[in-house]
């Protein structure tokens, strides 16, 4: 008899198990971004919204209207990004122009709801929160102890705390390879839903553990 607490434990542990997720959880928080990390939405917990947001950025770069995204259009939407990014027109983007940039952006992060609502998880790849704005208070502290590459300076491979037009264009293309599944040099709608498809998934891992 007495076995039987230990058996009932092990048993509603695999049934939660068995669950899966726990549908009240709160949803990671994702900034979509453009290759040349460019942010495309506020942090949003709502799937839809952060596809679109990547579907209206492809139909802005796909110039031509040809149905995608190839190696010239890519370039051309990086420099445009670069552009809005050199707030001083020197040729040099800085940590400072980009928070200037990110306070002014419609998609900075909203403020933390009343009463404390609990933000979601951030930092998978491809959506950075940090890049919309400001980090919630609430985040502070993992955020040091966590830290994670901003989505523009990580093109500094010189170190020398600047990016320029071809550090961005060269991180732009390593993100734009990185998504072209069948290697063609160009970027259909498809293999754009399925970027998105694994940055959902891996955000979702890394909210709840259970998943992991």
């Amino acid at each position: 008899m007495r076995q039987l607490p230990a058996l009932a434990a092990l048993t509603l542990l695999l049934a939660a198990c068995a669950a899966g997720p726990d549908p009240q959880a709160p949803r990671p928080r994702l900034t979509a971004l453009s290759p040349a990390g460019e942010p495309l939405s506020a942090p949003t917990p709502d799937p839809d919204a952060y596809r679109a947001a990547l579907t209206d950025w492809f139909r802005r770069a796909d110039r031509n209207g040809d149905g995608v995204v190839d190696r010239i259009e890519l370039l051309a939407d990086t420099d445009r990004a670069f552009a809005a990014f050199d707030l001083n027109r020197d040729g040099r983007i800085t940590a400072a122009e980009l928070t200037e940039y990110r306070l002014r952006s419609p998609f900075r992060a909203p403020p933390p709801p009343a009463g404390g609502g609990r933000p979601g998880a951030e930092g998978a790849p491809g959506g950075d929160p940090g890049a919309a704005g400001v980090v919630p208070r609430e985040r502070a502290a993992r955020s040091r102890a966590r830290p994670r590459l901003d989505a523009v300076m990580s093109a500094d491979t010189d170190a020398d705390f600047q990016v320029t037009a071809a550090e961005l264009r060269t991180q732009a293309e390593a993100r734009f390879a990185a998504a072209d599944a069948d290697g063609d040099g160009r970027l259909t709608p498809e293999e754009v839903q399925a970027l998105a498809a694994r940055t959902l998934e891996a955000a979702t891992r890394a909210q709840d553990p259970r998943r992991r």
